[in-house]
């Protein structure tokens, strides 16, 4: 995977779990949803005055942006990576996660 791919796909991460449609994030760092959507999907890379902006707008540190295997702190940004990982998923797929998470998740209570 290219880097510009990569850095995407994280922007697109930090982003959603700022709880930001591309539309607010791109009205709050000045640009166009559509210049944010080729960014994510590694289209198109960002200068060092994109990135600086993206920092301060968004109250991170620059290597957060370049961070591919993020530390999940929260419940909640756990939560929102488990979810974007599925929807990545045709429908069969993710109705068939869904049966072996509730089995798991059964499994765990019945063992405690």
């Amino acid at each position: 995977m290219t880097l510009k791919r990569l850095f995407g796909k994280n922007l697109k991460r930090i982003r959603e779990n700022c709880g930001l449609t591309q539309q607010e994030f791109a009205e709050l760092v000045n640009m166009q949803p559509n210049s944010i959507g080729q960014i994510e999907i590694g289209y198109k890379g960002v200068s060092f005055t994109t990135l600086e902006i993206f920092s301060q707008k968004l109250n991170l540190e620059y290597r957060e942006f370049f961070d591919f295997q993020p530390d999940i702190q929260s419940k909640n940004m756990l939560s929102a990576s488990i979810i974007n990982e599925i929807q990545s998923l045709d429908i069969e797929t993710q109705k068939f996660v869904l049966g072996s998470i509730k089995n798991f998740v059964k499994l765990l209570k019945d063992k405690s």
